[in-house]
């Protein structure tokens, strides 16, 4: 791939979010901007048109600045963009949804954000119509497909009827509501996070002041749009650059690469699981090479990281035929977020020649606070706060630790009709991350745990749980591990409990492993591992209780670990409580 750096960001003159679009598609008409799962196109010109009559279509239907019109897909794809883009046009408000909540839990939001419409994946449009009668703000429930002419209920026929019509579009503000976004609710009940145009607008600025993109590049999305990670840093992002945008088929390893490989992949964000499965996989097709083929990328890897010491990214060179039979040599930056990222994933793609860099930030704040950079990747940090960020760390310890607290045009308006939990993290424009870190001498910053996730020892010690669960990981035996305190029975100590998921392909790979065995072999291998781990900590953070599950862990649709779990007498992960809303 040709690389030639993008000199033009739309991002720079936009004032509001559907700005990118008009200005892109205005140099850009020919170029395509969706590529969906199905193979069908979209260019830049086209996808402006769509919107437009779209965003006509429904002011024709009454919808006005301020509505709430919910969006809910099972899937990324054209369709779900071209409406967040129409509904922000006339001045509503985008609340996106995850598919993948109960029928009792869309209830609860629908009545939460009084949502005057919905755009529906056709899976779900039952679930609504059940729902509707309840819900007296309601208007109306659209298909989620702008090209089926066969469904009454298609945004299709609001399209048709946008195209024969021309309106005057409302004056918007720039710091009005455009997006409603409801926590995914790892720690308990969701809130919705309340962003502006101005707060989104900010972020992408940032953002591209710190990465560099090519005018060639071709983004794979993967992770849900409705999280803010993807939406903003994969789909935003790109058309503010005027950028390619390609939706991934799926999650599988095999038609992830595929993807990639056909499509000349160069960019893509992820959460860490996706980019450990990732490595997971190569990893044990090179240990299943012959000894030979082992023996030289064990010399070739640790020849690139030598050069990784001295600033040479050497590993661009020497592994780039091992890159280009997995299909990977179109990559040329990754970017992980939303959890913290094993040290050793990162060694390992960087070590390939394609840097793996880790970002730190929240819904709250747009979301993205801080970013490596390829220039500048310290494996264990999130990189230094983007350029309009302020960042301090408040109430410090003994190692310099405290609650990482930000300002800065990306933060959050509040959360919507919840004052009380606004005025808990909003404080003369200073958002309270409830996450604990610390700034290094040169300003990069360092993630360590989150202040709900603390464990308290019985001499008091705080003990974070990721710290434990990341030292696990590291083991090419365990899969996933979640660390959690567990209250000692007629006490309020807690104890150091992990839960621990065995990677038996690893393990069956040992040699003289039997079928027989199996149990007993894949038991000693993680005590081992486990008792390997605690040697490292210090004796208040050892595990004192772990137990072995064969199940995937509990997980949000973004792949982070859900953390409002306890663990029961059987070593089961049950829930702590039910997600509600006052």
């Amino acid at each position: 791939m040709n690389y030639n750096t993008c000199e033009k960001s739309f991002a720079k003159n936009a004032v509001l979010i559907s700005d990118l679009l008009d200005q892109a598609a205005e140099a850009l008409p020919e170029k395509t901007l969706f590529k969906d799962s199905s193979g069908r196109t979209i260019s830049y010109g086209q996808a402006k048109q769509i919107v437009d009559d779209l965003a006509i279509g429904l002011c024709l239907e009454g919808y006005k600045i301020g509505d709430r019109i919910c969006l809910i897909g099972t899937k990324n794809s054209s369709d779900w963009c071209i409406c967040y883009l129409a509904i922000l046009k006339i001045g509503a408000v985008v609340v996106p949804l995850d598919s993948s909540l109960k029928v009792e839990e869309l209830a609860i939001l629908l009545k939460d954000c009084e949502a005057s419409g919905v755009i529906s994946s056709d899976s779900k449009l039952n679930i609504f119509e059940r729902l509707k009668p309840d819900l007296p703000s309601l208007r109306n429930i659209f298909l989620l497909d702008c090209f089926d002419s066969s469904r009454s209920s298609s945004l299709y026929h609001l399209i048709v009827r946008g195209q024969s019509q021309t309106i005057t579009y409302p004056h918007i503000n720039p710091k009005s509501l455009a997006v409603l976004i409801y926590t995914s609710g790892t720690t308990g009940r969701p809130k919705g996070v309340m962003l502006s145009h101005e707060n989104i607008i900010s972020d992408l600025k940032a953002i591209q002041k710190r990465l560099i993109f090519s005018t060639n590049d071709v983004i794979l999305s993967v992770m849900p749009l409705h999280h803010t990670f993807e939406c903003t840093c994969g789909f935003l992002n790109s058309i503010s650059l005027g950028l390619k945008i390609v939706f991934a088929r799926s999650y599988k390893s095999n038609q992830l690469l595929e993807d990639i490989r056909k499509n000349e992949v160069s960019y893509m964000c992820a959460v860490p699981l996706l980019y450990e499965k990732m490595y997971r996989s190569m990893k044990r097709k090179i240990n299943n090479s012959r000894w030979v083929r082992r023996l030289i990328f064990a010399i070739l890897f640790s020849v690139s990281r030598l050069g990784r010491r001295f600033n040479h990214n050497w590993g661009k060179r020497v592994f780039r035929s091992l890159r280009k039979n997995v299909g990977i040599d179109s990559l040329h930056m990754l970017v992980s977020g939303g959890a913290a990222l094993p040290k050793n994933v990162s060694h390992f793609f960087d070590a390939l020649g394609i840097p793996l860099l880790q970002g730190y930030g929240l819904s709250e704040t747009s979301p993205v606070i801080s970013v490596s950079s390829p220039q500048h990747n310290r494996f264990a940090s999130v990189g230094r706060p983007l350029e309009s960020v302020e960042v301090r760390i408040e109430k410090t310890n003994e190692d310099r630790e405290g609650e990482i607290i930000v300002r800065g045009p990306m933060v959050m308006l509040g959360y919507y009709n919840n004052g009380y939990d606004t005025a808990e993290v909003l404080a003369n424009g200073w958002f309270f991350t409830g996450d604990i870190g610390y700034l290094d001498k040169d300003g990069f910053l360092y993630i360590t745990g989150r202040s709900k996730n603390v464990i308290v020892s019985a001499a008091g010690k705080n003990i974070h749980p990721e710290e434990i669960e990341a030292l696990l990981c590291e083991s090419s035996y365990i899969l996933e591990a979640l660390v959690l305190g567990r209250k000692i029975r007629g006490s309020n100590i807690e104890e150091i409990t992990a839960v621990i998921v065995p990677d038996t392909g690893a393990i069956q790979g040992v040699q003289g492993c039997e079928p027989s065995s199996k149990k007993q072999l894949i038991g000693d291998i993680i005590q081992a591992e486990v008792s390997s781990v605690c040697s490292r900590l210090a004796d208040f953070k050892r595990i004192e209780k772990y137990y072995i599950c064969q199940d995937e862990l509990p997980k949000t649709t973004t792949n982070k670990l859900k953390r409002c779990l306890e663990i029961d007498e059987n070593g089961r992960l049950i829930e702590k409580r039910s997600i509600k809303m006052n």
